[in-house]
């Protein structure tokens, strides 16, 4: 790991606190500039002489998008190092049907060289054989004298065992259940306001993001599992590692926890880095033009959708054939720009052998998303989620290279299947995408938006004043008031 010598141009310091208020030179838009003018002078899409007016072109409009990305959104550093768990050269054996097996065990790997410390939040922890081999690394982590925390959601992880849950607690292990239905006082929210984000965090060194549960369906039965997920998950060095810290911490601020020993010192930039930027879904917190999917929206509108690779699936997937309106709906924001001639390339197609659980985006080979985020109001308004943003072209690429190789194996929907489909299979499509829709709507969860909010209290007020006009002058006018 080789130390950015541009760092120390820009601020004299390059450790500072997470905790501070000053931020370190990583995290510094001066600084992250500079590395996205070197991304983009070394990427070999601008190598040609003849292409250099493009490349000042590109060059300007993604220092003016991830210049308000930064600006809006926080958590964008640079001089990080990012990989895609299985995305290098792979044994034999190993197929792409078994990234799941690839990601779990470079997790306990992690897991068991940890020497500190060890957080980590899933929302699915079964009573699978993968489940047991974490259960015993994260044992082992602790007997070694880490402190280690272990975040689970009660809906996600209702196969969780008590075996489990004693083993860990035996051994110093800290287990939260978030938000639980049985015992209110430890509540943190309503029923549906579910914790869907999935992150290990090791030494404030390494961590890693994806949409990997720890689950039978997650893994292969040679990690003991039953591959009927496809999952797709990334591994982070750098200063971003203190982002994802940060992320955790505001999921136990929601509880009783005491955060005050958890803290962590970013990083020194790593020569050759990328951009990354963390982000965060949550309603309770942030207003929702600042959550995920209002990021990918600003995103898509400034660049243009050049070239676009989505694998995004959401459970109404499961049950709806007319599956082109999931793309189609995550593209609105595009639609009043894309002509008809541009819509005959949009393509749309289904996994066969697995269930396609992956969360990944790639733009013009340059920009990509991982992460737990599903284009469905659930992510975008409800659960607590999380993603990563990665400015870095051999990124970009591998995700890329995952995506052909799954298009190979699974089957192309058209419209014209679509359209073909029996009209008894069209209603049952319409009946579950509206059902859908209706239990996501702010009245099932309590979590109304503050817009909501603040034009309810200027609707009271406003009644309130116009009813009691004559009495609120009257008191106004006594000396007392």
């Amino acid at each position: 790991m080789v130390v950015s010598k541009r760092a120390s141009s820009f601020v004299a310091s390059t450790r500072v606190d997470s905790d501070c208020d000053v931020s370190p030179v990583s995290h510094q838009w001066p600084f992250i500039e500079s590395e996205v003018r070197r991304i983009l002078g070394s990427c070999h899409i601008f190598s040609s002489g003849s292409e250099v007016v493009l490349c000042d072109s590109k060059v300007t409009k993604w220092l003016r998008v991830l210049s308000t990305l930064h600006s809006r959104m926080g958590r964008m550093s640079a001089g990080n190092q990012i990989m895609v768990c299985g995305s290098g050269m792979l044994p034999h054996y190993i197929t792409n049907h078994s990234l799941g097996d690839i990601a779990a065990c470079e997790m306990i790997k992690a897991i068991d060289e940890a020497v500190e410390r060890v957080l980590m939040e899933v929302y699915i922890f079964d009573d699978s054989r993968l489940a047991a081999r974490f259960v015993t690394a994260l044992v082992n982590a602790s007997r070694r004298g880490c402190r280690v925390t272990l975040v689970v959601d009660y809906v996600g992880s209702f196969k969780f065992p008590s075996l489990y849950l004693n083993e860990l607690t035996k051994y110093g292990v800290e287990v939260l259940t978030f938000n639980p239905v049985t015992d209110r006082n430890l509540a943190v929210g309503t029923f549906p306001f579910r914790n869907h984000k999935k992150v290990l965090i090791v030494d404030n060194r390494i961590a890693f993001c994806g949409s990997m549960n720890i689950s039978a369906d997650s893994t292969t039965p040679m990690m003991g599992g039953n591959g009927n997920f496809y999952d797709v998950n990334i591994r982070a060095c750098g200063p971003v590692v203190c982002d994802f810290v940060d992320i955790f911490k505001r999921t136990l601020e929601m509880t009783d926890y005491d955060i005050s020993n958890i803290r962590c010192t970013p990083a020194t930039p790593i020569e050759g880095g990328v951009i990354v930027q963390v982000l965060e879904s949550d309603v309770s917190r942030i207003r929702r033009r600042t959550g995920i999917q209002s990021y990918l929206s600003t995103l898509i509108s400034n660049v243009g959708c050049l070239h676009i690779y989505l694998v995004m699936l959401t459970l109404l997937c499961m049950f709806l054939g007319s599956f082109s309106y999931v793309f189609i709906d995550a593209l609105t924001v595009t639609q009043k720009r894309i002509s008809e001639q541009t819509l005959h390339k949009f393509k749309v197609f289904m996994t066969t052998q697995e269930h396609c659980h992956g969360k990944y985006m790639i733009v013009d080979d340059l920009w990509s998303s991982v992460g737990s985020f599903n284009w469905d109001r659930w992510s975008s308004r409800r659960n607590l989620e999380v993603s990563v943003s990665v400015f870095d072209p051999i990124t970009a690429l591998q995700l890329k290279s995952l995506q052909q190789k799954k298009e190979k194996k699974s089957i192309e929907y058209t419209k014209q299947d679509c359209l073909n489909r029996p009209i008894m299979l069209k209603c049952f499509d319409a009946l579950i995408h509206k059902l859908i829709r209706f239990s996501s709507r702010n009245c099932f969860d309590g979590l109304s938006s503050a817009e909501f909010k603040a034009k309810f209290k200027k609707a009271f007020i406003r009644t309130f004043i116009d009813d009691n006009a004559s009495q609120i002058v009257a008191i106004s006018n006594m000396a007392s008031v």
